[in-house]
C-alpha cells in the first residue's frame, strides 16, 4: 500500500507531465498550423490551375513566423527538459528522506535503537514524542519543498505542533542546529518561516505565564 508522502508525490508529478504535454502539443499545433497556412491559402484560389511560384511567394511571408515558432518549439523542450530534471530531483529527495523516516521509526518502537540519537539534548536519548515531532516536520518540509504545501499554510501546520507541549520543546531544542544548517533555499524559507511561528507562540506563552487565567490550552 502507497504511503501518502508516496501519492503526493505521484500526484505532483502527474501534474507537471500534464503541464509538459499542454506545452509540447501546443509548440506541435502552431508549427503545423504554419506548415499548411499556404496551402490552405490557395484553396480559396478561383480556378483549378495550380500556382507552385504564388504559393512561394506565400511560404516566404511565413518564414519569420515559422522561425518564431520553431524557437517556441525549442523553448517548451527546454522547459520539458526542466520538468523532468526537477522531477528526478524530487524522487531523490524523496527517497533520502524516506529512509530518514525509517530509521527514526525503528528509534520511537525500540528504545535500544533510541539510545544511539542524542537529539537536542547530549546527554539523553531522545523521547518518542521527540521523534514523531521529528518526523511531523520533515514531512510538512517535504510537502513545502514538493509544492504540496503552500507558504501560507505553514502557519497553520506549526501552530498544530507548537501548541504543543512535546512540539515546543521539539523545537525549542532543534531550531538553532535546523536554522544553521539547510540544504536548500526551500528549506531555508520553510524553517525561518516556521520559526517565526514559534516566537509568536514564545510570546503568548510568556503572556500566559503573567495571566494564568488565560492560558491557552495546548500550552
Amino acid at each position: 500500500m502507497p504511503t501518502t508522502g508516496a501519492i503526493m508525490i505521484t500526484k505532483g508529478s502527474s501534474e507537471r507531465v500534464m503541464i509538459r504535454w499542454a506545452i509540447l502539443g501546443a509548440a506541435v499545433f502552431l508549427i503545423a498550423a504554419v506548415a499548411v497556412s499556404p496551402f490552405a491559402l490557395d484553396s480559396f484560389r478561383s480556378g483549378d490551375d495550380t500556382d507552385w511560384q504564388r504559393r512561394s511567394v506565400i511560404g516566404q511571408t511565413y518564414g519569420a513566423i515559422s522561425a518564431l515558432v520553431a524557437a517556441l518549439a525549442l523553448g517548451a523542450i527546454a522547459v520539458s527538459v526542466f520538468f523532468q530534471w526537477q522531477e528526478i530531483q524530487a524522487t531523490k529527495e524523496f527517497a533520502r528522506r524516506a529512509i530518514h523516516n525509517d530509521l527514526l521509526k525503528m528509534a520511537i518502537e525500540d528504545p535500544e535503537l533510541r539510545e544511539c540519537c542524542h537529539i537536542g539534548s547530549p546527554n539523553a536519548a531522545p523521547s518518542r514524542q521527540h521523534l514523531y515531532c521529528n518526523l511531523l516536520f520533515s514531512f510538512w518540509e517535504t510537502n513545502y519543498a514538493l509544492g504540496l504545501l503552500h507558504h501560507d499554510e505553514i502557519e497553520g501546520v506549526a501552530g498544530q505542533m507548537l501548541s504543543t507541549r512535546p512540539g515546543y520543546d521539539y523545537w525549542t531544542s532543534t531550531r538553532e542546529y535546523r536554522l544553521t544548517y539547510v540544504d536548500s533555499r526551500q528549506e531555508q524559507k520553510f524553517r525561518l518561516a516556521f520559526d517565526k511561528e514559534y516566537h509568536r507562540w514564545s510570546k503568548q506563552m510568556s503572556e500566559a505565564s503573567s495571566h494564568p487565567s488565560q492560558t491557552p490550552g495546548g500550552i
